[in-house]
């Protein structure tokens, strides 16, 4: 039989009203944020959530704001596919007198969260706001081989961004050290760095290395990483 072009939970969550005018009170958003859970469980799909935060006005009351933005942090935190959302659709959305302590804090959470459980995506998104919002991460220096040894491309490359904004050489040493070693290795194993080593070698040395792709980019001057 024909199936419907919408699932069930996008239309049920579509039936949902905000007032039209005014502000919005939390108690409102409270009762799309329950609904999403309900149907997030039932549905056993968490793009639920991501649907429903993205669905929130941006006429909310300064309380709504705060307790809004609490709401998806704790939410990002349990679910960390949901943080790259935050940028745009609730810190930048929903800003409020108090939201850096927020944003520090959740930073500093979720890449607990990414070296606990080993999350290369929680951790990337962690550097990637404290980039953003201009954070400084507390202890990184202690934690920071932890995160080069997951061998993750992303990972490491915002760590080296870091690292070049606040000066903090001992992290851009072990990231360069570990970059070389993989001079004169298989194709395949550069293929899997190549955004780091794009970020730290010249041209000469990416197109040595047969990287003549990436060496031609380099040529045109191409970033591939701002914040």
């Amino acid at each position: 039989m024909p199936r419907p072009s919408e699932e069930d939970w996008v239309r049920e969550l579509n039936t949902f009203q905000f007032p039209l005018e005014g502000e919005i009170r939390f108690s409102r958003v409270s009762l799309l944020l329950d609904l999403a859970l309900k149907l997030a469980h039932s549905n056993e799909t968490y793009a639920v959530l991501n649907y429903a935060i993205q669905m929130v006005p941006d006429r909310l009351n300064e309380r709504a704001k705060r307790l809004f933005t609490l709401e998806s942090v704790n939410l990002a935190l349990a679910y960390p596919y949901l943080a790259p959302l935050l940028q745009k659709h609730v810190f930048d959305k929903h800003n409020f007198m108090g939201i850096t302590k927020v944003i520090r804090d959740f930073i500093k959470q979720l890449l607990d969260i990414g070296i606990q459980k080993l999350y290369p995506d929680a951790i990337s998104y962690a550097l990637y706001y404290s980039l953003a919002y201009d954070v400084q991460i507390r202890d990184l220096e202690s934690i920071f081989r932890d995160i080069v040894g997951l061998d993750d491309c992303v990972a490491d490359v915002l760590l080296l961004e870091y690292a070049r904004r606040h000066k903090i050489g001992r992290i851009q040493d072990q990231i360069r050290r570990r970059t070389n070693r993989l001079k004169g290795m298989e194709p395949r194993e550069k293929d899997r760095f190549w955004l780091l080593i794009y970020q730290l070698w010249p041209e000469a040395t990416l197109r040595g290395e047969g990287q003549a792709f990436l060496a031609d980019l380099k040529h045109e001057g191409f970033d591939f990483v701002r914040v």
